[in-house]
C-alpha cells in the first residue's frame, strides 16, 4: 500500500479513536478521493456518533451491513500503518491541501470546458469555489483541552499574563476587555470624533508595540497624519495643516511628536473603492509577516465587496460576517466603524436622543457579529460647533462583560479624547460653555 494522508489519518483514528472528534471539524468524507477510504470514514463517523467505539471489529460490521463493498484484507493493510497518531493534525493538514487542490483543479477544467461561459461567469464560478475552500491556511485545530494542565499550573504559579488589548482609557478597559479575535463596532453621529476616538486607541494599541492597519475610506494618509500630529504635539490641527504662523515653541513641539510616531507601528491603506476581500488578502499577508496586531476599517458603508448581493443591507452582512471571521481567523481584533440611521431622534421632539442597536445603519448584521458595540453621542444638537465637545461613550453590547456609560470629553482641536472623573448624570445636562470652546 503506498501510503497517503488518508490512510494515515484512517490509521490515527484506528489507534486513538477520539481524534474523530477533531477530524470532523476539518474533513467531510468528500474529501477522500479514494473510494474504500470515504467509505471507512463514513463507517467512523456512523460509530461515533452512535457512541460506540471504533476499532477493527465495529468498522467491519458496519461496512458489511450497509454493504460497502470494503473487505477486511483492506483494514488489515491499514492495520500495518504505523503514523504518530500525534501527528493527526499535520496529516489532517495534508489530506485539507490535497482536497483543496482537486477542488481548484476541477473548478479551472469546468470553466475550461464550458465554452459558453463568459470571462466574468468563469470569474465568479472560480470565486465561488474558492470561498467553497476550508481550511485554505491549514489552520490546525484542538480539542478544548489541549493544553489545559500548563493553563491551570500558570494561574496557580501566579504567572498569568493579561492577554487583553488595552485601550489606556482606563474605565474603558475596566468595562470592556479587547481579546484577539473580537470584532468591534464603533458607532456616532457626525462632529462626535468616532474616528479621532479609534485613532487614539490605536495609537495607545501601538504604544504598546502592537502593529496596526488602517483602513481608511474618509480621510488620506497626510490628514491622519495631521490629526496624530496634533494629538500627540498639543498644537491645533488647523494651524498645523496651514503651515502658517507656528511658534517656535510649537515647531519644537511638533518635531518631538514628529519622533514619537515614528516609533509607532501603523500602516494606513487610503486607496479608497477597498473591497473587503481585499483587505482581508491584505491581512493575512501582513499576518503572516508578523506584522498585523489589529485592524481598524474606517468605515464599513465605504467598503464594497466583489460577491453578488441583493441590496446593501445584503451587501453590509457579507462584509460584517467577513471582518468578523477575519479577527477570529486572524486571531486580531478588528475595530470597525459605522454611522447611525437620520432618524435616530426622539419621535416626539425631533431632538437627538440616546441611540439604540437599532439606529445602526443596516443593524441586524451588525448587531449580530460584534463582541462589543460602542456608540459616542452627545444629547448636545450642534456639538461640532464646539471645540471641547462633552460627549458619552456608551457599552451597548459586550459579550463577555458588562455595559456601561462613560463620560468623555473630545478636544476637537487636538485631536484627543479623555475620561472625565464624574459619576452620575448631572454631566450630560452641563451647558457646553461651562465645558470649554
Amino acid at each position: 500500500m503506498e501510503l497517503t494522508s488518508e490512510h494515515l489519518v484512517l490509521a490515527s483514528i484506528l489507534i486513538e479513536d477520539r481524534y474523530i472528534k477533531k477530524c470532523l471539524t476539518v474533513i467531510q468524507p468528500e474529501d477522500f478521493i479514494d473510494f474504500k477510504n470515504r467509505k471507512i470514514y463514513e463507517g467512523m463517523i456512523s460509530l461515533d456518533s452512535n457512541n460506540m467505539e471504533i476499532n477493527y471489529g465495529t468498522l467491519i460490521d458496519y461496512l458489511n451491513k450497509v454493504g460497502s463493498g470494503v473487505k477486511l484484507d483492506y483494514l488489515i493493510e491499514l492495520s500495518n500503518v504505523l503514523p504518530t497518531a500525534a501527528a493527526i493534525d499535520t496529516y489532517l493538514a495534508q489530506l485539507r491541501e490535497d482536497s483543496n487542490k482537486r477542488k481548484l483543479i476541477e473548478g479551472f477544467k469546468h470553466v475550461f470546458d464550458d465554452k459558453s461561459m463568459t470571462s466574468v461567469e468563469g470569474s465568479e464560478y472560480i470565486k465561488d469555489v474558492i470561498e467553497g475552500l476550508d481550511h485554505v491556511d491549514n489552520t490546525p485545530v484542538e480539542t478544548i483541552y489541549d493544553g489545559i494542565d500548563e493553563y491551570v499550573n500558570t494561574l496557580a504559579d501566579g504567572k498569568f499574563v493579561d492577554t487583553a488589548h488595552k485601550t489606556l482609557f482606563t474605565r474603558l478597559d475596566e468595562i470592556v476587555s479587547i481579546q484577539d479575535g473580537d470584532y468591534i463596532l464603533v458607532a456616532g453621529f457626525t462632529g462626535t470624533g468616532k474616528s479621532a476616538l479609534v485613532m487614539n486607541i490605536a495609537k495607545h494599541f501601538s504604544m504598546q508595540t502592537k502593529k496596526g492597519l488602517i483602513i481608511s475610506g474618509e480621510m488620506t494618509r497626510q490628514q491622519l497624519l495631521n490629526r496624530m500630529i496634533a494629538n500627540v504635539s498639543g498644537v491645533a490641527n488647523k494651524r498645523i495643516q496651514r503651515k502658517i504662523g507656528l511658534s517656535k515653541e510649537e515647531l519644537l513641539n511638533i518635531q518631538r511628536s514628529a519622533n514619537q510616531i515614528k516609533k509607532l507601528d501603523i500602516m494606513i491603506n487610503d486607496k479608497g473603492n477597498m473591497t473587503v476581500e481585499h483587505i482581508a488578502n491584505l491581512s493575512r499577508k501582513l499576518k503572516q509577516k508578523n506584522r498585523l496586531d489589529y485592524l481598524v476599517v474606517d468605515h464599513i458603508g465605504l467598503i464594497g465587496t466583489s460577491k453578488r448581493c441583493n441590496g446593501k443591507t445584503q451587501e453590509i452582512s457579507h462584509i460584517s460576517n467577513t471582518l468578523k471571521q477575519l479577527a477570529l481567523g486572524l486571531k486580531i481584533p478588528v475595530i470597525v466603524l459605522s454611522q447611525f440611521n437620520r432618524n435616530a431622534s426622539d419621535s416626539h421632539t425631533g431632538k437627538r436622543r440616546e441611540p439604540v442597536k437599532e439606529d445602526l445603519k443596516h443593524s441586524g448584521s451588525l448587531e449580530e457579529d460584534a463582541n462589543v458595540i460602542m456608540f459616542l453621542y452627545s444629547k448636545h444638537e450642534n456639538i461640532e460647533e464646539f471645540v471641547d465637545r462633552y460627549m458619552i461613550l456608551k457599552v451597548d453590547k459586550n459579550r463577555d462583560g458588562e455595559c456601561g456609560k462613560i463620560p468623555v470629553v473630545f478636544k476637537a482641536d487636538k485631536q484627543m479624547f479623555r475620561e472625565v472623573d464624574k459619576q452620575g448624570e448631572d454631566w450630560a445636562e452641563l451647558p457646553l460653555s461651562k465645558i470649554g470652546g
